[in-house]
């Protein structure tokens, strides 16, 4: 038997656009490996969603391309709605319904990240105070999390929390929309119940494009829950200062303290300044102090070394912390 296998239509990742880029126009090299010259081909892109369901964004028709030839289909995509991150489905086929010898390689994928704009950016706050890897809370804290939106305002978000990776069920399952000019600000709210010890706080962000396309990115963020109230750590800046300073500590605890005091000594052990901190001006997590670096008569105090004491009373147990301090002007 004499016999002529047919075009084989290719296309991969390789032959897809640019990496990291708008990529706007979009082009597509769409390659023959087989064995006769295939006629017209059809050339379609489509955006696919969370469940790989795609939807048509761009098509166009390439003559006929001779066997170990290419041709480059070039075809423009509107990012307009898109995320910060899109899968694009891209086929391949003979226009006139030909056979093609491997149909497994006239299917590529191709992820396109928006030009100008990055991931979302989470920011997590507790008992209104901006969250950090690593910080204190309290064992019911209230947390909330604003995801600043990109260039449209989303037609459905969900923000979901998982604790050490079990799910933390809330009320509002929509995301609020505070929307300013053309952006909006997404924001919810959570209030979990966390034991002592060390968590890891997973916060997954949901998007519905205008476009129907579904983003889902995630944000990690490890804290820690103290039963005993206390001093983590403290450091003060700028140390040495010039006219003032910034008292920053750390409070560990179920609760803020009932008093707390910060106390500023000499060398020789004299007490220069005695600040009384109100407990409505504290949180557990990071709290920081402003210093004028004057005295209790108003003074500014001399060049030399100082000691200062922070001390926090709570449950009828005392704990203290006690640093260094150098004036230097």
């Amino acid at each position: 038997m004499d016999m002529e296998p047919p075009a084989d239509l290719a296309v991969s990742a390789r032959t897809l656009g640019r990496t990291q880029s708008a990529v706007y126009p979009f082009p597509i090299a769409v390659y023959n490996i087989g064995y006769r010259t295939s006629d017209s081909v059809w050339v379609k892109v489509y955006a696919l969603d969370r469940t790989n369901n795609g939807r048509l964004i761009a098509e166009t028709v390439l003559d006929s391309i001779p066997v170990e030839g290419s041709r480059t289909a070039t075809v423009a995509i509107s990012t307009v709605g898109f995320g910060y991150r899109t899968l694009l489905q891209v086929v391949v086929r003979s226009l006139r319904g030909r056979m093609d010898l491997v149909p497994e390689n006239n299917v590529a994928y191709y992820t396109l990240y928006k030009s100008g704009i990055g991931p979302p950016k989470f920011l997590v706050y507790n008992d209104g105070k901006l969250l950090m890897d690593g910080d204190y809370v309290r064992p019911n804290p209230t947390i909330v999390v604003k995801v600043p939106a990109e260039e449209t305002t989303p037609a459905a978000a969900r923000m979901d929390l998982f604790v050490n990776d079990a799910p933390v069920e809330h009320a509002a399952a929509l995301l609020s929309k505070s929307v300013g000019g053309k952006s909006s600000t997404l924001e919810e709210t959570f209030m979990p119940s966390l034991s002592k010890g060390r968590h890891a706080l997973k916060f997954r962000l949901t998007v519905l494009s205008e476009r129907g396309i579904v983003d889902t990115l995630e944000h990690t963020l490890n804290v820690q829950v103290s039963e005993e109230t206390k001093i983590v750590e403290t450091y003060t800046y700028p140390n040495p200062l010039a006219r003032d300073t910034y008292f920053t500590f750390v409070l560990a605890g179920a609760a803020v303290p009932e008093e707390m005091r910060l106390r500023i000594y000499t060398v020789a052990g004299r007490k220069i300044r005695d600040i009384e901190l109100p407990g409505s001006s504290l949180h557990i997590g990071f709290n920081q102090v402003y210093w004028d670096g004057r005295d209790d008569d108003g003074d500014e105090i001399a060049n030399g070394y100082y000691f200062y004491e922070l001390m926090v009373k709570q449950g009828g147990k005392t704990h203290s912390a006690l640093q260094k301090l150098v004036k230097l002007r």
